[in-house]
């Protein structure tokens, strides 16, 4: 599936999630693999689900952060294919 900017981010339903203070430990059950995420692949985790789609998502990232708008859509890009390549996330679209 090719990935568009007006997809919509959810976490998996097979996804526990814990909060560390600003980290998150991430388990996909089915396998019981493990992730941590830092701070800011938390935050891109958290903005991506909760916004409309990846483009908004994109958007919110830019303002709060004081980054170059092409090194930002490249970092959320991998991020996002990372979450999709182990399955916690899926996308659905527009």
């Amino acid at each position: 599936m090719t990935i568009g900017p007006n997809h919509k981010v959810t976490l998996a339903k097979e996804v526990l999630i814990q909060d560390l203070e600003g980290k998150s430990a991430i388990v996909y059950v089915p396998n019981q693999e493990y992730f941590e995420q830092n701070e800011v692949g938390t935050h891109m985790l958290w903005v991506l689900t909760e916004s409309e789609s990846i483009n908004a998502a994109y958007h919110t990232l830019l303002e709060e952060y004081e980054v170059d708008a092409q090194q930002l859509q490249q970092d959320l890009l991998n991020h996002l294919h990372s979450l999709v390549k182990h399955k916690l996330v899926e996308i659905t679209a527009p």
